[in-house]
């Protein structure tokens, strides 16, 4: 199946179908960024987030999307 999907989009499903193109979705997740909570790499796994920093996380995004810069 991999060979058959054009570089540059993505897809899913099954029977595959596109999904959205890579340049468009980077830029709408940099532009919803700029709307959307923003975590420093400290709330990750990797960056040792602690329980309460998690419980913090899940109330402020409350089901919306956060990133990690």
């Amino acid at each position: 199946m991999t060979k058959l999907v054009p570089e540059g989009v993505i897809v899913g499903g099954n029977l595959a179908r596109i999904l959205s193109y890579t340049d468009q979705y980077i830029k709408k997740h940099k532009a919803k960024m700029f709307e959307s909570h923003v975590y420093e790499r400290e709330w990750t796994i990797p960056g040792d987030i602690t329980l309460e920093m998690s419980r913090l996380m899940a109330d402020e995004l409350n089901n919306e999307v956060g990133y990690v810069k």
